[in-house]
């Protein structure tokens, strides 16, 4: 087979993913590849914003329509290879495409980018060929056995490198009508049935209303819900409202990279809102501020082991962040990182070690050597 005869299916549900993708997808084209996408969910209108086209795919709630139609997609595009994003929770267009590339079926060449550690996801036990990893830590939490772990770097994060940050971060608060010297904390939500999530959402919401002691012009609140779930948040604003915590919705910012940059904690229980945080401090020129992880709870961390294999990821075990693991550091913890500048200029300095090497050269060799393998030429 001719390198310009092979189609890759490019295939997205999750918001996560889809930041990967754009990135990767044209590093296929750039070699006279031939692409084909196909998305659902958050990732499509990602995608869609980044102007790659997507067809959409609309996921049956069943498991079997979804294998079936993802066979009808297969059909139609007859791909040499197949290049699927991940989601940790459910089936949908990925899970089952790789479902069909599986040895036992269909034999296509299938690759997956992990984006953050311990999150792998398969339908009845049919993952790719070859996995794609951000760094070598993903190897340790990798279920045995495991397809081959390929180490390239982010794409999505090699990409912050050509951007100023640091005017990311002043046009984000200049969105957020923020005034100088007024701190940001913004909440970056997930899936709200996750145990011990709604718990931590309010362990925050206490502590910055007692920390801020009704200093409305000192500290800002901003809400971020997953984009998944969005109507699943109406309780979170409610709490807020309740507890006279006046909030931002920012739901609107469509570039979540913008409100990374623009608050002064980034607060989350495990999104990869606070990897791209540390990245993107690892790009700018000044410091944009902190991670704060917040695990406090048996609930939240028996889900954390139980689903990924750890409690504190690998960049929060190398000191790049901060974390609550329980309710009674969350007031005086919140309040040193919005009082100093001390925290912020720690964290900036901790994540000037991480770098990232162009990675989607890796990427299309590795795909393009798996499909001369598999059909020769």
């Amino acid at each position: 087979m001719k390198r310009t005869d092979a189609t890759i299916l490019f295939t997205c549900r999750d918001a996560g993913a889809a930041h990967q993708i754009k990135e990767i997808m044209p590093a296929f084209k750039a070699r006279g590849l031939r692409t084909v996408l196909a998305a659902s969910g958050a990732a499509l209108v990602i995608l869609k914003d980044a102007g790659l086209r997507p067809k959409k795919f609309d996921e049956p709630g069943d498991d079997e329509k979804l294998i079936d139609k993802s066979l009808v997609l297969l059909a139609g595009s007859l791909p040499s290879a197949v290049f699927c994003g991940l989601t940790t929770i459910g089936h949908g267009i990925d899970e089952a495409v790789l479902y069909w590339a599986s040895p036992e079926r269909l034999d296509i060449p299938s690759f997956q980018f992990l984006d953050s550690w311990g999150t792998f996801n398969t339908m009845r036990g049919c993952g790719p060929s070859v996995y794609f990893a951000m760094d070598r830590d993903f190897a340790r939490f990798a279920k045995k056995p495991s397809p081959p772990i390929v180490v390239t770097g982010s794409p999505k994060h090699y990409a912050y490198s050509g951007r100023d940050v640091y005017s990311m971060r002043l046009k984000a608060r200049k969105m957020l009508g923020l005034a100088e010297g007024e701190k940001l904390v913004a909440y970056f939500g997930q899936m709200p049935s996750v145990p011990g999530h709604w718990d931590n959402f309010r362990i925050l919401a206490d502590a910055f209303r007692d920390c801020d002691g009704g200093k409305a012009c000192k500290y800002r609140f901003a809400l971020r819900p997953h984009p998944a779930y969005k109507e699943d948040y109406r309780p979170y604003k409610r709490y807020l409202e309740k507890n006279k915590v006046q909030y931002i919705d920012a739901s609107r910012f469509r570039r979540v990279e913008e409100l990374i940059c623009g608050c002064d904690v980034a607060a989350t229980c495990y999104s990869t809102s606070a990897i791209d945080h540390a990245y993107l401090s690892a790009y700018s020129s000044k410091p944009i501020g902190t991670v704060l992880y917040l695990l406090a709870g048996k609930r939240i961390k028996s889900y954390l082991n139980k689903n990924f294999g750890y409690v504190r990821n690998p960049l929060l075990e190398r000191g790049i962040g901060y974390c609550v693991q329980d309710k009674d550091e969350a007031v005086p913890l919140l309040s040193s990182l919005l009082d100093g500048e001390a925290p912020a200029v720690k964290y900036f300095k901790m994540t000037k070690r991480l770098s990232v090497k162009e990675p989607c050269s890796k990427i299309v060799d590795t795909v393009l050597d798996h499909i001369r393998r598999r059909y020769g030429g």
